[in-house]
């Protein structure tokens, strides 16, 4: 991309930040370079952003084709700015994670319509995978809402019809349903699914409870009811485990 096109595309995803653009800039120089020049210097960091970056043309014709409303078009939009700025503004990163980058390609490759308070991933005709944005509490009046609403948007962009609806989540741990009250939240989301025991999900705790790389037990916020009986239970030596659901 050059620098009108880059303009361009971070404007469509309406990031006007100038920090923004000047980082994509000095990136897009560096890997202009010679292969020679470019394997003898450290990798920009902003890499991972311009590579979603070039992916915009490609969303927009994704839309196009799925015949996307402006509903969810606008969505789209929108959560492809957080995926490009989020972890730079709030977590203070040099650049968004490759975790972010994979996310955004599922925009990008349009495998995702959000309705209410979850979002759906098709992944064939007869499944689709639920994922819950942390921007807001998890209230299970609004998630039954945003399921069942979410089959005629489902059938409309994804041609599936009674869709199998799966969750794979810290949400629905094992571990931590037997540690939350049952008038939590987590509790009565964890009760919409039959759920299985996955594998060693400690990461999506130390990410999405306590915002933070992997530290000592000991080192961990306490700030939260949640927080603090996570890491009573961690530091008495426990597990905990990511739990695989199926929608009862």
């Amino acid at each position: 991309m050059n620098k009108e096109n880059t303009d361009s595309v971070i404007s469509y995803y309406d990031i006007n930040d100038e920090w923004y653009h000047k980082k994509c800039y000095a990136c897009m120089i560096v890997m202009d370079a010679s292969a020679e020049e470019l394997f003898h210097q450290p990798v920009h960091p902003f890499v991972t952003s311009v590579a979603l970056l070039c992916g915009c043309q490609l969303h927009q014709k994704n839309m196009e084709k799925h015949q996307f409303d402006e509903v969810q078009q606008s969505i789209h939009k929108i959560r492809m700015k957080e995926v490009l700025t989020k972890d730079i503004v709030q977590r203070k990163l040099k650049s968004i994670r490759i975790s972010q980058m994979i996310w955004g390609t599922y925009f990008i490759n349009v495998r995702l319509v959000e309705v209410g308070r979850l979002q759906y991933e098709y992944v064939d005709m007869h499944t689709i995978r639920i994922h819950i944005p942390s921007d807001e509490k998890l209230e299970v009046l609004k998630v039954i809402d945003s399921i069942t609403s979410s089959k005629n948007v489902i059938k409309q962009y994804f041609k599936v019809e009674k869709p199998q609806y799966v969750c794979d989540s810290w949400l629905l741990s094992p571990e931590i349903h037997q540690l939350v009250s049952k008038d939590s939240n987590i509790y009565q989301f964890y009760e919409l699914f039959d759920v299985s025991k996955g594998y060693d999900c400690i990461r999506d705790i130390f990410d999405f409870v306590y915002r933070t790389k992997e530290c000592d037990y000991h080192e961990l916020a306490e700030e939260t009811s949640l927080q603090r009986v996570i890491k009573e239970y961690l530091l008495d030596g426990n597990c905990i485990h990511l739990g695989c659901g199926i929608l009862k």
